[in-house]
């Protein structure tokens, strides 16, 4: 150190962040020509513990998201039942069933083999369970990102089995998960 002592800047409070965000928000969906009550702030609550989530609560957010089966699985018991939890980060099939009863969406399905698994499981449970397909890039672990299909590349994904996206007439099928 310099001798100097350390300034340090006050973090903002939870409120005073989710107020940041629904202004931009506002913002943003006015430059859209959309009504901002259209859309919905998922707040990822991952590494967060049940008391940071509860003070989110407080602030107005209800939806909240973790990307880890077992975190969620120890943190949702803790919080408010009147919150709803989306399931943000990819799904191992083993921990499929665990999912279907924690989480009232999924957004990283991204195989036919896991829908297939998600749709039998949500008909064990009684339940429809709204998820989103995801096309994965190469990399086993990149993130789930939606982006623009060539005809070419169309064409070479409906050759190939077992993902999600290219066997969508498959999953139009299912009856208990609903394709989002």
């Amino acid at each position: 150190m310099n001798g100097k002592p350390q300034m340090t800047t006050p973090q903002p409070s939870i409120v005073e962040r989710v107020a940041r965000v629904r202004a931009r928000l506002t913002a943003a969906c006015a430059r859209a020509g959309r009504e901002a009550a259209s859309v919905r702030i998922v707040a990822v609550s991952k590494t967060h513990p049940p008391e940071s989530v509860e003070a989110a609560a407080a602030a107005g957010l209800t939806l909240f998201g973790e990307n880890r089966v077992q975190e969620a699985a120890a943190k949702i018991p803790l919080c408010s039942s009147q919150l709803e939890w989306h399931l943000v980060g990819h799904l191992q099939s083993n921990k499929a069933r665990a999912a279907v009863r924690l989480f009232q969406m999924i957004h990283s399905v991204d195989s036919a083999d896991l829908l297939r698994r998600l749709d039998r499981l949500a008909a064990e449970e009684g339940r429809r369970l709204p998820v989103l397909l995801c096309r994965r890039r190469r990399r086993r672990h990149a993130p789930c990102r939606p982006r623009p299909v060539s005809a070419r590349r169309r064409a070479k994904r409906s050759r190939r089995e077992g993902s999600a996206p290219n066997n969508v007439r498959a999953t139009a099928a299912r009856r208990n998960v609903r394709l989002r």
